[in-house]
């Protein structure tokens, strides 16, 4: 019975891992922009986080990208 889980585990794994690189290759060929505010010296206020480019994604190719599993 264990054996059957921990098969059952690995296949999803592997899974998740297949559509992740899929997607990866998808959006090499895209550019997301995303406004941020700029301070006087031309520098960025704050920051861009994974949020901010799960966002934009999805307002602009209606590509919905998990926040967490958003890297690099």
């Amino acid at each position: 019975m264990r054996a059957k889980k921990q098969e059952s585990i690995a296949h999803n794994k592997a899974v998740a891992n297949d559509e992740a690189k899929i997607l990866a290759a998808q959006l090499t060929k895209v550019e997301v922009t995303v406004k941020v505010r700029m301070g006087e010296e031309g520098r960025v206020f704050g920051s861009v986080t994974a949020k901010d480019i799960s966002d934009a994604a999805k307002a602009q190719y209606k590509v919905d990208i998990d926040k967490k599993k958003n890297r690099n």
